[in-house]
């Protein structure tokens, strides 16, 4: 009787106590990097979901692997491109370390886009305004609004 019970209780925690998915990996916090050439390695991923939240962006990423640690960033040229609303270019950096395995994993990035509205209330002199975010090598885009 009292394995049962035990085996119950594992089950129930398993279901409830945040046991992640082994191919849902934690949230990761990257800085948004303000360079000219980005200098992180570019390999594959896939930008499956985004939204903003305050000034906060969240990517939904899928990739192989499964093998190494993954490293990622969000590079940014510093400029806007003009149109209305203004546009900003931006690039994933996803460093796989060579990882041959073949899992698909999901991450989720966290990025503070802070630096960007700073840079846009500087250029135009308003305290708000609309960023179209646009991802290269991808048809995903984002608003932000603050």
């Amino acid at each position: 009787m009292s394995r049962l019970i035990v085996f119950a209780v594992v089950l129930m925690c398993l279901g409830g106590c945040g046991v992640q998915p082994p191919d849902r990996r934690p949230e990761r916090v990257v800085s948004l990097t303000i360079e000219q050439t980005p200098t992180g390695a570019r390999d594959s991923v896939s930008i499956e979901g985004v939204s903003i939240s305050g000034d906060e962006l969240v990517l939904d990423l899928s990739h192989g692997g499964g093998c190494a640690e993954h490293t990622f960033g969000l590079s940014w040229d510093g400029s806007f491109a003009e149109s209305n609303p203004v546009q900003a270019r931006l690039i994933l950096l996803h460093e796989s370390y060579d990882d041959m395995c073949l899992a698909l994993l999901h991450e989720e990035l966290h990025v503070d886009l802070t630096p960007m509205k700073e840079s846009w209330r500087e250029q135009y002199r308003r305290e708000h305004g609309i960023i179209e975010l646009r991802f290269a090598d991808s048809t995903a885009t984002a608003r932000y609004e603050f």
